[in-house]
């Protein structure tokens, strides 16, 4: 049961990262290529070509970045506390990110995204614990589905958007901050229980 939780919460998380990562796809084009202009699509009078570039690159450098820093943080500061870190971080980065589109702010809109997505690389956290915490067969079998997890997330995150933006611009996000609320509760519920698992051993 333990060895279940954990995947399908290392799976949940893997999804968030990406689906965090493609979530403005539907969203930011209307917004720059139709919008009205505003202090969020003319930012400083540059072109809304080029706010819209660096508005979808941002995040995804962050993710980057987390992805290749994480991981090595998580050997010295350890798994479980630093996945509850970043996964309760990226939830508050998507409310802020609701927050710079609702306030029309450009800049918070980038720093917003870029954090987001610099926790959301917590994915080499996750790759790590199941490395860690399962042996054989099973460890490939979960590796594997949390590849698969991290690629259906750039489907899952346009899908969501696209159902959810006719209640309004944030929405997306704020139901994207609930559910890594959700994969944090769930990391601490699956490694308490491990942790329980391995004292009772010894």
């Amino acid at each position: 049961m333990k060895n279940a939780l954990l995947i399908a919460t290392a799976c949940l998380l893997g999804l968030l990262s990406t689906t965090g990562a493609s979530l403005p796809y539907p969203i930011l084009p209307p917004l720059f290529v139709n919008g009205a202009p505003d202090s969020l699509t003319h930012f400083l009078g540059l072109p809304p070509k080029l706010l819209f570039a660096l508005a979808l690159m941002v995040n995804p450098i962050g993710l980057l970045l987390g992805t290749a820093v994480l991981g090595s943080l998580s050997d010295r500061y350890g798994r479980r506390p630093l996945l509850l870190v970043t996964a309760v971080g990226a939830a508050i980065g998507h409310v802020l990110t609701a927050w710079a589109l609702a306030r029309r702010s450009y800049p918070l809109f980038l720093v917003a995204r870029f954090g987001t997505g610099l926790l959301e690389g917590h994915s080499a956290i996750v790759r790590a614990m199941l490395a860690d915490r399962l042996q054989g067969p099973l460890r490939n079998h979960a590796l594997s589905w949390l590849n698969g997890a991290l690629h259906l997330g750039w489907l899952v995150g346009p899908l969501l958007a696209g159902f959810t933006i006719a209640w309004g611009l944030t929405v997306p996000f704020y139901i994207a901050a609930g559910a890594l609320l959700l994969g944090a509760a769930l990391v601490g519920a699956a490694t308490r229980e491990i942790i329980w698992a391995e004292g009772a051993a010894a």
